[in-house]
């Protein structure tokens, strides 16, 4: 299933709308890592890249969108990444797609980027464990994605509440020789974080 088509599956299992209850800002606890990378300067490095290529504040037609795509370390803990992604799913919508994740959960054999027919880059990776262990959770905006100036229609609604995920999709600048290399810089922090390798 192509990005789009997995977040407007998303958007509608969690019935995005304005009158959705307000949600807490903090993702329900992440499992506590198997290993710590703070200490490890190759696996700070490794994420200052991932930042630079996950982070894009303009959008394809050349107009300033802050929070278009992003990705963060939650309380400064590079094993426990947050990103997130504004993606039209109709003519008047725009979903704002936000991931919660441990990287000792990430199962290293499933990473992958794509760039899909529109020319957006996405990274994709599945849990070690084969079910819903990280989280994600959704809001949305009326906008008219045809315009010229594709101006807010609306305010974005209230963050849905956080949901179990097996998958987890970050946007990315789409080169392919960056994209490699953000590969394996998200597997390389995985594993100093205590990701292993699974029999599938």
């Amino acid at each position: 299933m192509g990005v789009v088509r997995l977040v407007a599956a998303f958007v509608a299992a969690v019935s995005i709308s304005a009158s959705v209850a307000t949600a807490q800002d903090t993702a329900p606890a992440a499992p506590p890592p198997k290993g710590r990378a703070g200490d490890n300067a190759d696996a700070q490095t490794a994420f200052q890249f991932i930042q630079r290529k996950l982070t894009i504040d303009v959008s394809m037609l050349g107009r300033p969108e802050p929070g278009l795509a992003r990705i963060q370390a939650v309380d400064g803990d590079i094993c426990r990444l947050r990103c997130g992604f504004h993606l039209a799913v109709s003519t008047q919508d725009v979903a704002d797609l936000e991931f919660d994740f441990s990287m000792a959960d990430l199962a290293l054999s499933t990473l992958k980027w794509e760039i899909d027919r529109n020319g957006r880059a996405f990274v994709n990776f599945g849990s070690a464990a084969g079910t819903p262990v990280f989280q994600a959770r959704t809001r949305t905006r009326k906008v008219d994605v045809f315009s010229f100036d594709q101006k807010p229609k609306s305010d974005w609604t209230k963050w849905s509440e956080w949901k179990k995920n097996e998958k987890i999709s970050c946007r990315a600048k789409a080169d392919k020789d960056d994209l490699d290399r953000v590969l394996r810089a998200f597997s390389f922090i995985a594993q100093a974080c205590g990701a292993r390798e699974t029999p599938f």
